[in-house]
């Protein structure tokens, strides 16, 4: 790992920092499979509680 050291020698706790860039929108396509697996993961807790409720 590469740690930087000042002109003094003195090292530095200070990480680089990567540059900063903005994110795409998503395509459709891509909208509606999150949207599904966000579906499908709500149902499965969901599920998973009531049963579990039901059964204490």
């Amino acid at each position: 790992m590469y740690t930087p050291k000042g002109q003094k020698g003195i090292l530095s706790d200070y990480i680089r920092e990567p540059n900063p860039y903005y994110a795409r929108y998503r395509k459709k396509a891509q909208q509606t499979c999150h949207n599904f697996h966000g579906a499908v993961g709500v149902f499965d807790v969901n599920s998973t509680v009531v049963v579990t409720w039901k059964d204490t």
